[in-house]
C-alpha cells in the first residue's frame, strides 16, 4: 500500500511534509516540498486496518498545524493524484484504482504543455476520457508515449517506489561526566570526536571543506570556532592540529562540559600524479604548516604575497597560501640575455664611481671592488682580471652597447643619479678597456661611502637601492 501527502499551502519548511512521512516510514520518494509518497507496506501490526492508518496520518499533519491532503491507494500514481485533487483523508481499495482516477482532472497528470493542448483539441478532459481511448491508436499518434500515458489514467503504475536518502548530517557529539579546562585534556576528547567523523566522510567519499566546534561551557553559554583551510581534509591529526592551534590563540572563557564537532562535506578530489613531474606538498601536512605560522605570527602576516596595481614601491596583499598543480616552465624562445634587480630594504651605502656618466666602479662591503667598463661605441676590448664579490650574487649582462650609459641616464632622468644595479655579465668577467687605469675603492667605513670620478673629482654621497 502507497500513501500520499500533499500540502496545497505554504508550508512552514521544505522538508515539513518530508520530516512527519518519515515519522511512519523510512521509505519515503519525494521530487520536491510537495506532494510526498510513502511506502506503508508492514505497518499492519501497528495499525491493523487502513482507516487507522490514514487517520493516525491525518492526526499527524493537524498536530503539526498542516492543512495536508492524504490518500491511500495500492498504486503510486493513484495515491499521488487523489491526494493532490481530494482534501481530507481518501481511501482507494484495490482495484479500484480507475474508478476513483476517472472524474479527475487531466492537469493533475502533468502531461506537459504540449500534449495537454493537444488532449484538450482531442477533446479529452478527464483521466477516464484518455482511458476509454484504445491503445493501438494512442501508440500510432503519440509513439510509445501514448500507452505509458494510458496505462497511467488508469490507475497502472508499475514503476518502484525510488526512497529520497536523508539529508546527510556529519555531527559528533560528546558529553562529559565532569568540566575540563586546558588544550591537553581537550586534545584527547578532540580526537575521540574527529575519528568517527572523519571516518563517516570516507565512507561516503567526502572530505570536510569546514569545520566547526561547538563547546558548551559551564556557565551556559556555547562557545564556537569555525575553521575552513585552504584545502579539505579528511584526517583527523590534521584537524585536530588546527583546531588546538585556534583555541590556543583563542581560548574559551571557562571549563567545557561538552563539544560538538560538525562537518561541511564536499566530494573528494582524485588526482593522478605524475611520475616525471616533482612531488607536490600533502595538502594536510601544508594546512597544519600554515596554521603553525600563522600562530607563531600576528593576524594577516602569513600567506603568499601578491603585487598590488599601484605606484607604491614594495606595496603588496597577502592572501591565502594555496600552490596550485605543477606546470613545467615552457622554454624560453631565445636566450637573450635579460635584465634583473634587486631593491635593498634599507637602503645600502655604497661607492660608484662614474667615467662620463656611465658607472666603471662600484664598492660595497662585504663585496670586494669591482670595476666595470663598457664599450658604449660597440668596440673590442681585452681586459685582465678582477676580483670577483665574496658572496653570490644575481648577475646583469654588460656585453650590450649603450646598456650603462642608459642605465645611468635613467638613473639620472628620475633623481637619483649614482642609484645603480652591480653590473656582470653572465658567466664570465666584464672587460676593461685597454690602456685605462684600474679605478680604486675609497671607502671611509662610515654610513656613507663617498665616491670619486676618474678625474679625482669626489662623487656625491648616495645609498645602493639596486644591487644584482
Amino acid at each position: 500500500m502507497f500513501g500520499g501527502l500533499h500540502a496545497p499551502g505554504v508550508l512552514p519548511s521544505a522538508t515539513a511534509l518530508l520530516d512527519l512521512a518519515r515519522e511512519f516510514t523510512p521509505r519515503v520518494e519525494a521530487s520536491g516540498p510537495t506532494p510526498v509518497l510513502l511506502d506503508l507496506a508492514g505497518l499492519g501490526r501497528v495499525w491493523p486496518t487502513p482507516e487507522d492508518l490514514g487517520r493516525a496520518i491525518l492526526d499527524a499533519t493537524l498536530r503539526r498545524d498542516l492543512d495536508a491532503h492524504v490518500a491511500l491507494a495500492w498504486t503510486r500514481i493513484a495515491a499521488l493524484v487523489v491526494a493532490r485533487a481530494r482534501p481530507g483523508l481518501t481511501l482507494v481499495p484495490a482495484g479500484r484504482e480507475a474508478d476513483a482516477l476517472s472524474p479527475l482532472s487531466l492537469s493533475f497528470l502533468d502531461p506537459g504543455p504540449d500534449r495537454a493542448d493537444l488532449f484538450r483539441r482531442w477533446g479529452l478532459r478527464t483521466f477516464g476520457d484518455l482511458a476509454a481511448l484504445p491503445a493501438t491508436g494512442l501508440a500510432a499518434r503519440l509513439g510509445p508515449d501514448g500507452p505509458r500515458l494510458r496505462h497511467l489514467a488508469r490507475g497502472e503504475d508499475a514503476l518502484p517506489l525510488v526512497p529520497t536518502p536523508p539529508p546527510e548530517s556529519f555531527e559528533m557529539t560528546l558529553e562529559l561526566d565532569w568540566p575540563v579546562d586546558g588544550l591537553e585534556p581537550l586534545a584527547f576528547l578532540l580526537a575521540r570526536v574527529l575519528e568517527p567523523l572523519c571516518e563517516g566522510l570516507v565512507s561516503r567519499g567526502h572530505r570536510a571543506a569546514a569545520l566547526s566546534l561547538d563547546l558548551r561551557l559551564v556557565n551556559g553559554t556555547v562557545y564556537r570556532r569555525s575553521l575552513r583551510p585552504a584545502s579539505p581534509s579528511a584526517e583527523p591529526r590534521t584537524w585536530r592540529t588546527l583546531l588546538l592551534l585556534d583555541l590556543e590563540a583563542h581560548p574559551p572563557d571557562d571549563a567545557i562540559q561538552a563539544l560538538t564537532a560538525r562537518a561541511e562535506p564536499t566530494p573528494s578530489r582524485v588526482m593522478q600524479f605524475s611520475l616525471l613531474d616533482p612531488a607536490q606538498p600533502s595538502p594536510e601536512r601544508l594546512a597544519e604548516t600554515m596554521a603553525r605560522l600563522h600562530a607563531w605570527t600576528s593576524a594577516g602576516r602569513g600567506g603568499a604575497a601578491a603585487l598590488l596595481d599601484t605606484h607604491r614601491p614594495g606595496a603588496f596583499a597577502l592572501g591565502s597560501f594555496a600552490p596550485g598543480p605543477y606546470s613545467p616552465r615552457a622554454a624560453p624562445a631565445s636566450r637573450s640575455p635579460r635584465v634583473a634587480l634587486r631593491v635593498f630594504r634599507p637602503p645600502l651605502a655604497a661607492e660608484v664611481v662614474l667615467r662620463d656618466r656611465v658607472p666603471v666602479f662600484v664598492d660595497r662591503p662585504p663585496w670586494q671592488s669591482v670595476a666595470l667598463a663598457v664599450d658604449v661605441q660597440g668596440g673590442e676590448h681585452n681586459s685582465p682580471a678582477f676580483p670577483q664579490p665574496r658572496s653570490p650574487s644575481i648577475q646583469f649582462p654588460l656585453d650590450e652597447p649603450g646598456f650603462a650609459q642608459g642605465v645611468a641616464e635613467d638613473a639620472e632622468d628620475a633623481g637619483c643619479e649614482g642609484h645603480v644595479p652591480f653590473l656582470a655579465a653572465p658567466g664570465h668577467v666584464p672587460p676593461v678597456s685597454r690602456g685605462a687605469p684600474r679605478p680604486r675603492a675609497v671607502h671611509d667605513g662610515s654610513a656613507h661611502a663617498g665616491g670619486r670620478d676618474e678625474s679625482g673629482d669626489p662623487a656625491s654621497k648616495h645609498d645602493l637601492r639596486r644591487e644584482g
